[in-house]
Formats: C-alpha cells, structure tokens, sequence
C-alpha cells in the first residue's frame, strides 16, 4: 500500500472505555519470545502517566517511528510488531507516525485526540477501508481477571477485507460478527491449551486457525487480526500474551520533570 506523505488525519478512537479497575501490579506481556515487564497502573497515575504500547497492523506501510509530544516513543515498528509500553507524560499527546526512513518528514498521520488517565493503552495502527491512509484505533487494556484462575481473550478486527469474523477457541463459539475496526471485549476461557478458529459469519468461510496457544491462569491474549499484503484476503494474526505480576509490582515509574 502506498501511504501519502501528506499528513493525513489518525482517527483515534478509544474503544472498551467501561470501568478502569485499579492494580498495583505490574504488568508482563509476551510478544515473540520476549517477555517484558512493565510498571502498574497504579504506579503510573501516581506519578502523572500513561502507560501505551503500539501494535503495527497495516500491510504494506513502512516500518514507522511514533511520536508523541516532541520526542520519539518508539523507533522503527514494523509491519506485525509490537511494541512494549512506554510511560508518556502529555495529558492530550500530540501522537505522529513517520516513516522510519523519513523521521524528519511530513508524518504519515498525526492526531491529539488520545486522552491519557493513568492506564495501559493498546493503540493499533490499521489501514482504513480503501487502504489509502492510516488510522490508530486505541485499546484500554483492563488487564485484572475476574477470575484468576482463567484466562481471558480478546480480538481485534484490522483486517478491512474481514468484516463479521466469527471466532471459536476449542470449537465452541466466543466471538460473533466482529466487524473491521472493532474490539471484541476479554471473554473467560480455561486456562491450558487453546485452539482458536476464525470464519467468515455470513458464509461460513475459514480465515484462519490458531492452534496450541498456552494460557495459564490469570493471562490475557490479545489477538489482533490483519492481513499478509496489502492485497491479499488471507487473514493473519498477532498475539500478545499479558499477565500482572506480583514480584515486579514495585517497579518504578520515573516521575515527570518538573
């Protein structure tokens, strides 16, 4: 996909904005063999911040730079990455996305719409429906199960060629007509190993299948559908796995400058 080097506008749109729960523990997500521990909700809105990560999710953009206020956040991003959280201070950022290979360029899409609060932050780069820009789509990420002893699931649709996704895990139904640019909220599942199963609601169509997730108790996947290319109706996945943490629950968040 060709993206303009105009800036275009990045709709950002805060989705799954119920009742934020407090939490003193820290957070650690999984993302391609690695496991990254992040500080708690609770550490970060006392000390004046948000906690956000990025997910990449448009084929055939560039690998991207993503800015908020001034200064760089995160470097590099490709296509199907995602990034650890990263502690801002700005209450209303101003948030731009450059091509890697032109950071000082005409960003790709910008918006300041992103209210910070204190929580942790999934923003989603997806494409929009004809492919010819950008749009963030941000995700809080309430990440205290209800039961601790199961694991929870979530999927977001970024795959505009997918729209009305049915989702089984272990053949039974879990998600219903998730529609492109929609997050379907955690739902419970037992925790082990989990197949999930994805198809097409009107036809019954298969768009993909996840099979052997491991979730232990208490961890929350993050399923984020999109496709190969830009041109392709195949649909892929990238999964995030979080848990909090107890251990690392008095991990510090620098306080903001003065």
């Amino acid at each position: 996909m060709s993206l303009t080097k105009a800036a275009a506008l990045l709709a950002v749109g805060v989705m799954g904005t119920g009742c934020m729960r407090s939490d003193d523990r820290a957070v650690i997500s999984h993302m391609d063999n690695d496991s990254i521990i992040t500080p708690s909700s609770d550490a970060a809105r006392q000390n004046d911040r948000t906690l956000v990560r990025v997910i990449h999710a448009v084929p055939g953009a560039p690998t991207v730079d993503v800015q908020a206020g001034d200064g760089a956040v995160f470097n590099a991003v490709a296509f199907k990455a995602a990034t650890p959280y990263q502690a801002i201070a700005d209450n209303r950022p101003h948030i731009k996305l450059h091509s890697s290979a032109e950071p000082a360029g005409e960003p790709l899409a910008e918006s300041r719409e992103l209210v910070m609060d204190g929580a942790h932050y999934t923003v989603v780069a997806i494409p929009n429906e004809n492919g010819g820009s950008v749009e963030l789509e941000a995700v809080r990420d309430d990440l205290t199960p209800s039961d601790p002893n199961k694991a929870r699931i979530r999927v977001i649709n970024a795959a505009p060629r997918a729209s009305e996704v049915k989702v089984t895990a272990q053949a039974n139904p879990l998600f219903d007509d998730i529609a492109f640019k929609e997050a379907a909220g955690f739902k419970e599942v037992e925790a082990g190993t989990v197949t999930l199963g994805g198809t097409r609601e009107d036809g019954g169509q298969v768009l993909l299948r996840l099979p052997n997730i491991e979730l232990h108790p208490g961890q929350s996947l993050a399923v984020v559908l999109t496709h190969p290319s830009a041109t392709s109706n195949r649909v892929e996945a990238i999964q995030v796995i979080d848990e909090l943490s107890t251990v690392a629950a008095a991990l510090p968040v620098d306080p903001p400058p003065p």
